[in-house]
């Protein structure tokens, strides 16, 4: 589509037979290709409204003017206090909100605009609106929201569409465009070389800073490993699942359910309780009886739950009556974290 509009406007047209066929039978043929997956999520995403999770995400998770020049937090140099001072500027999460081009690549542009513009315009272009659309609904320039309204303001009221509520996540897209134009930056060093020898050098050079501007050392890492209790729960067979407990009720966008989950790579037995994004039914987790242990047993003994995996530190755990639940179900094993229960 952008490739298209590109070309009305060069050739002054309202309608351009000859590319939008060419356009259509691309688009078409990926469409129907990729058909077996997108229709059934176009159809569930159109007959359940109600999944569009309610976030300011459109405003919110945007590609700051300011974060374009500005280190994510994994660079080299993110650590000095000019760039923490203005990236905690940012609206939203600082996984959602990098935006940096690097400033290698931003005055490599900068240097070789002119001498490029007129063989890479439409890349730059599709760089802009791409851009544009990575701002979600309205301008921000550090942090601070500009009056100006951008196109993700209509986006945000399409159906289905809707769902893409993280603008900034287009900014992909114009990495890419950069990645085409850094390219003929060097075809025109190529092109205008004194002497092999320099270009190679020169062409070093540049590879070298763009590699050092975009690589992210390791600042941070996270101990990750299974509770022992896991290991207590010894089946032959794996036709059963577990209920981790307690359930998460702060309703938090990353919560108890995604600590189970990664539990889960390490045990592999099927899980009652997980994150979900776009829930469309409710499930087991959404009805299990906590108060009554009795109609919980059942419930649970219905649903082919076998084990009741208890994690004492967890901040709700408090309200878990634990003694009750050791009454109903068999003991398996306890420690200082969390506590195993079979129930059939």
């Amino acid at each position: 589509m952008f490739y298209y509009i590109w070309y009305l406007f060069i050739h002054k047209k309202l309608f351009l037979a000859k590319i939008f066929k060419k356009i259509t039978t691309i688009l078409g043929a990926a469409l129907l290709i990729l058909s077996p997956l997108i229709l059934p999520m176009v159809m569930v995403g159109w007959n359940n409204p109600n999944i569009q999770v309610n976030l300011d995400g459109y405003n919110k998770n945007v590609a700051d003017i300011g974060a374009l020049l500005i280190p994510y937090p994994q660079h080299f140099f993110s650590d000095l206090k000019i760039f923490t001072h203005y990236r905690n500027m940012f609206t939203g999460n600082p996984w959602e909100t990098t935006a940096y081009i690097g400033i290698s690549v931003f005055l490599l542009i900068i240097i070789f605009f002119r001498k490029i513009v007129g063989y890479s315009a439409k890349y730059l272009a599709g760089l802009i609106f791409f851009l544009i659309l990575a701002g979600g609904t309205r301008l921000h320039f550090f942090g601070h929201e500009i009056p100006l309204i951008l196109p993700y303001e209509i986006i945000k009221n399409i159906p289905f569409i809707a769902s893409a509520r993280i603008p900034s996540r287009n900014i992909l897209f114009v990495y890419l465009f950069i990645a085409i134009i850094v390219a003929f930056i060097i075809k025109y060093l190529f092109n205008n070389k004194k002497s092999f020898k320099n270009f190679i050098l020169l062409f070093c050079i540049i590879s070298f800073c763009i590699m050092f501007d975009y690589y992210a050392p390791i600042k941070e890492k996270t101990n990750i490993f299974q509770p022992q209790c896991y290991d207590a729960i010894n089946e032959n067979s794996l036709e059963f699942g577990i209920i981790n407990l307690p359930i998460d009720n702060m309703n938090l966008p990353y919560n108890y359910d995604t600590r189970f989950m990664l539990h889960q790579t390490y045990h592999e037995i099927p899980i009652a309780n997980g994150y979900i994004s776009r829930k469309i039914n409710s499930t087991l987790i959404d009805k299990i009886e906590l108060d009554n242990i009795s109609k919980q047993k059942k419930q649970l003994t219905d649903n082919n739950i076998k084990y009741i995996v208890i994690h004492k530190n967890f901040p709700t755990s408090a309200e878990l009556n634990i003694e009750e639940y050791k009454k109903h179900y068999q003991f398996i094993c306890d420690d200082s974290e969390n506590m195993v229960l079979r129930i059939f």
